[in-house]
């Protein structure tokens, strides 16, 4: 009998004891949950007040959100609410107290490419360009396709005039993020921002040809017909050829387009650039 009751009474306390898991578990859980909440409302409040151009109490209120979620290690939160005053902090000229935001927010939150890419930004802005493409370089390893990560990388390296094949690998990347009139266009404003007149009229020269090829091309493949088939074995490819007002317009347009991309194609050949290496 004694057995029976001590078996009993160590089952009763057993399910005494997961019940008050349980009941700590759901506790926790909710606690959590409210946590996460109140951080959100917090980081809400802030950005609001971001987008209504009062940067102070924006950055009062990431740092509020900061601290919250400090405590309550919701790790990503903070994160987010550091590189937010990091970003306000920079437009302020902070640069130091901006930095060490960044890279707050960086360790806790590592592979955040959108962090990665402001801080290289500031980086950059002091010509810390090592230290910048550093940053970029992990962050195109954890999202190789994104295309603020491929253009700051191609401006990073582009802007540290460090040879041609250099030279060529940024603007690899910028044409990877932007296409390559807009690669060229940035390149340009590279060059004038270091004084190159010479070289920044050479990458306008080049977006504009990329452009002209771009736009004929298009026009090209839009004026093409499809074919016309006499029978059903036997498809019989029509040339179309301009005989409105619109179409002629159009053709002349092309022509035009064909001779001047051929005269910037010439003064292209005949500067012989650098960047105007294979990619």
């Amino acid at each position: 009998m004694q057995v029976v009751l001590r078996t009993l009474f160590v089952r009763c306390r057993l399910q005494t004891v997961a019940a008050v898991l349980l009941s700590v578990v759901l506790t926790c859980a909710v606690f959590a949950e409210e946590n996460g909440n109140e951080g959100e409302r917090l980081f809400a409040s802030a950005a609001a007040a971001e987008r209504q151009n009062n940067p102070a109490e924006a950055e009062y209120l990431y740092e509020q959100c900061s601290e919250f979620s400090r405590r309550n290690r919701l790790l990503k939160l903070e994160a987010a609410a550091l590189h937010r005053i990091a970003v306000i902090k920079a437009q302020n000229k902070k640069f130091t107290e901006s930095a060490e935001c960044f890279r707050r927010a960086e360790k806790l939150d590592p592979k955040n490419v959108l962090i990665l890419c402001d801080l290289a930004q500031l980086y950059a802005d002091r010509k810390m360009y090592g230290d910048a493409e550093s940053l970029l370089k992990k962050a195109f390893n954890t999202s190789p396709n994104d295309p603020k990560v491929l253009f700051c990388l191609g401006t990073v390296i582009a802007s540290q005039q460090r040879g041609a094949e250099r030279q060529a690998e940024g603007l690899r990347y910028l044409k990877l993020a932007v296409g390559e009139a807009d690669a060229y266009r940035e390149l340009a404003r590279i060059y004038r921002s270091k004084g190159d007149l010479g070289q920044a009229e050479f990458a306008e020269q080049r977006a504009k040809l990329a452009e002209m090829q771009t736009i004929s091309a298009s026009a090209s493949s839009d004026s093409k017909t499809g074919p016309v088939r006499s029978a059903p074995d036997k498809p019989v490819q029509r040339t179309h050829v301009p005989n409105t007002p619109a179409e002629i317009v159009e053709r002349n347009r092309q022509e035009l387009l064909r001779a001047e991309s051929a005269n910037i194609a010439a003064k292209i050949a005949a500067q012989q650039h650098p960047t105007d290496s294979p990619s």
